[in-house]
């Protein structure tokens, strides 16, 4: 277990070189060749066991998997890269559904006090500098600045109906009318009083 650990650690981090080193390490310090080749195998195998259900994306049927990954006398280098390329893929795909899942719960919940990006991180499953990089990669701004926009662009709504700017504020979800104005003046430009004066 001890070794399928360290060669799974390399797997997740896309190190090949690393992964095909620690098994010809292994292999050297097996008495014979075809014992060492065994033991390489078998690890793999267990390894690849592991990742299958640790990453729920990665590949469903787990014998045809195992058959995949020897088939034709395939040499255990190669096992690992395919290994390397599924976690990969998987890991992308895991992101993704993430990244939807975060959107879909801000969505439903953009205009409560309660919504803050450490909500939707634990929603999610993921740290805060994960949710912050995953938002980043994909549509190029924070997870903060999102919902604080979208706050903004639905409070000139209720700007437009001079309801006051701490009542707005609140309708939009900000708990401080300080905060409120403050993610306005970012986004918009101007504070919403500003806004008021120059468009009612």
């Amino acid at each position: 277990m001890e070794y399928c650990e360290e060669l799974i650690k390399y797997i997740e981090s896309k190190e090949n070189r690393n992964a095909i080193a620690f098994l010809e390490k292994l292999r050297s310090n097996s008495p014979c060749t075809s014992y060492g080749e065994a033991r390489e195998k078998i690890l793999i195998i267990e390894s690849a066991k592991i990742l299958n259900k640790k990453f729920p994306f990665m590949y469903a049927d787990e014998k045809a998997l195992i058959k995949s990954l020897f088939a034709d006398g395939m040499s255990a280098e190669k096992a690992v890269e395919i290994l390397c390329t599924l976690v990969r893929d998987c890991t992308r795909e895991d992101k993704q559904a993430s990244f939807q899942k975060a959107l879909s719960y801000i969505g439903e919940n953009m205009f409560s006090c309660q919504l803050t990006v450490g909500s939707v991180a634990e929603y999610t499953g993921l740290s805060q500098s994960e949710l912050v990089k995953l938002f980043k990669e994909n549509i190029a701004v924070t997870p903060g600045d999102y919902i604080g926009e979208k706050r903004c662009v639905k409070s000139i709504e209720y700007l437009t109906e001079n309801k006051s700017v701490e009542k707005v504020a609140l309708c939009v979800g900000f708990s401080a009318v300080e905060t409120y104005i403050r993610t306005f003046k970012k986004h918009v430009g101007i504070t919403p009083g500003m806004w008021k004066k120059k468009n009612l």
